[in-house]
């Protein structure tokens, strides 16, 4: 797979830490959580926007599962996504911490909440088209329909870790084979930073 960024998730000391990567000098970043993610300069990262770490290990494992293996960047609020994107803080060097070529988005998170966030990433020049993937527990009808007015590409729904597996063949199917990604980039200027209404 000549696209397929070279990098690899893995908990220190569990099964996965004994995997290597070939052809490639990767950088070592910390994701949060004790984990350590290993990102190769590559610009087709994912960005998974997540509060719950029992859903963030079931994504990791069902994504090398499926083998997925896009760098994957680990924030835990909407204001950390938010920080991503604009390139401030942590985030700042993006040699390291590229622009995402897919947003996977919780809706329940502390803070501003996913579908607030949804709205801000829209607004925002130079990268407001970037993917979204909705991936949540919620089933309400009113949350489906108002992630879509927000502008979500798409709306799935956690379960189990087979769902994951199910969630993550999709990503690989038709986000990272058969659909082409918008083209983005960090406009000259600082992107508006209001919150949502």
């Amino acid at each position: 797979m000549a696209n397929a960024a070279r990098a690899l998730l893995f908990h220190p000391g569990n099964d996965f830490d004994h995997l290597l990567l070939k052809g490639s000098q990767p950088a070592l970043l910390n994701a949060g959580a004790g984990c350590i993610l290993r990102l190769a300069l590559n610009p087709d990262a994912f960005l998974l926007v997540e509060d719950n770490e029992n859903d963030v290990i079931l994504i990791r494992k069902a994504l090398l599962k499926a083998n997925v293996l896009n760098p994957l960047v680990v924030v835990r609020n909407a204001e950390e996504a938010i920080a991503y994107f604009m390139g401030i803080g942590a985030y700042k060097n993006r040699d390291e911490f590229p622009l995402p070529s897919l947003v996977l988005l919780d809706l329940r998170l502390p803070g501003m909440n996913g579908l607030d966030f949804l709205k801000w990433l829209r607004e925002q020049p130079g990268f407001g088209t970037t993917r979204v993937v909705v991936l949540t527990g919620s089933t309400i009808g009113r949350d489906v329909n108002e992630a879509y007015q927000r502008g979500a590409n798409s709306f799935l729904t956690k379960g189990d870790f087979e769902r994951f597996v199910e969630i993550a063949n999709a990503l690989s199917g038709y986000w990272l084979w058969m659909d082409k990604a918008p083209e983005t980039h960090r406009p000259s200027q600082t992107p508006k930073r209001t919150t949502p209404s």
